[in-house]
């Protein structure tokens, strides 16, 4: 499972696979910052780009990436939960509070990361 917030709308989507994440995500828009992506325990995830974006005059191309672990002092999920103001693409959580329930229940997930 990997979370995706949305910066610009606030919106956290909650995602089968990174696979899934990434075709819904477009790589110009993770460069801009739109989007910020956590895991299944709620650590950061950092997308690393294999393919750059391509912006000219007239056409732009998404690039290709992946989503790698983020560097420990990157705050987590459960630090950003506060901006969250809606969640779409769950069957599994409607709330903020039941994704924070999940994090809290996570064995791997640290408070402090």
């Amino acid at each position: 499972m990997i979370f995706a917030l949305s910066t610009d709308d606030r919106t956290l989507q909650v995602f089968e696979s990174e696979a899934e994440a990434i075709s819904y995500a477009e790589g110009i828009d993770v460069e801009d910052g739109v989007w910020a992506f956590f895991d299944d325990t709620g650590h950061a995830l950092e997308p690393v780009f294999t393919k750059p974006n391509q912006r000219g005059s007239f056409v732009v191309s998404s690039g290709v990436y992946e989503l790698h672990l983020a560097a420990p002092n990157t705050p987590a999920l459960q630090a950003k939960l506060s901006e969250v103001s809606a969640i779409e693409n769950s069957g599994q959580f409607n709330t903020v509070s039941e994704v924070e329930a999940w994090l809290a229940s996570n064995p791997s997930f640290k408070r402090d990361a």
